[in-house]
């Protein structure tokens, strides 16, 4: 059977979980740029520059949620680095 929506956010979450991990044991900072700049640009890679928009619905559901994995990631890195900063005090 095909998986459904409830699975792939479910691996969603869980590679986005570790994605973060990695960032933060590579010692990588977050930055608010990482989440502000990083995700539209990556859509607008994907939706325009390798035309996902030929592809029409499926393009932009694909570019989206490229674009929120990298937003995900990026957000779960600044919560592992502010649960830290508290665990530190």
């Amino acid at each position: 059977t095909d998986p459904d929506l409830q699975h792939y956010f479910q691996k969603f979450n869980r590679y986005t979980t570790l994605a973060a991990q990695d960032l933060q044991a590579a010692g990588k900072r977050f930055s608010l740029l990482d989440v502000l700049i990083r995700p539209p640009f990556l859509f607008f890679k994907m939706y325009v520059v390798r035309r996902g928009f030929l592809d029409g619905l499926q393009g932009f559901i694909l570019s989206f949620v490229s674009m929120a994995y990298i937003f995900v990631k990026y957000a779960k890195l600044w919560e592992l680095q502010k649960k830290q900063q508290r665990s530190t005090l």
